[in-house]
């Protein structure tokens, strides 16, 4: 992973974000589980380089890194809920992934799971408890 560190290194800062969702997409589809951690550290750094007012690619990746990590559903969609108040993405493009693009984009298989919860909660009412503040 030391490579790995250090041709990230060398990526220019204004180019990381577009690298990274590369590289992070490449992890995902070639199913490279020994990669998953690692590239859900360079999305998070990606994530702090890009708009808030979109969803972008490599927030998407994201939640995939994180469903695929966590067989645990509900698990997994706390930690996807605390990505995205942490930063501020709007409800419209997270309900639409969540709703359509998530199962077009990504290998279904590994996150099936989730998609049952999503569909049985109903992607509303789930973007309602991403949203809203309630304590436990």
């Amino acid at each position: 992973m030391k490579i790995l560190d250090e041709a990230f290194r060398q990526v220019p800062s204004g180019y990381f974000p577009h690298i990274c969702a590369i590289w992070a997409k490449n992890v995902v589809v070639n199913d490279l589980g020994e990669y998953f951690k690692k590239a859900e550290e360079y999305c998070m750094e990606a994530l702090k380089q890009q708009p808030k007012e979109t969803f972008p690619y490599t927030a998407k990746l994201l939640v995939w890194l994180i469903m695929r990590q966590n067989e645990n559903v509900q698990t997994g969609l706390e930690v996807i809920k605390k990505v995205i108040r942490e930063h501020g993405f709007p409800k419209n493009p997270v309900y639409r992934f969540f709703n359509k693009e998530l199962w077009e984009l990504f290998p279904a298989s590994p996150v099936i799971s989730y998609k049952k919860i999503i569909s049985d909660t109903g992607p509303e009412n789930l973007m309602e408890s991403f949203y809203t503040n309630t304590n436990h």
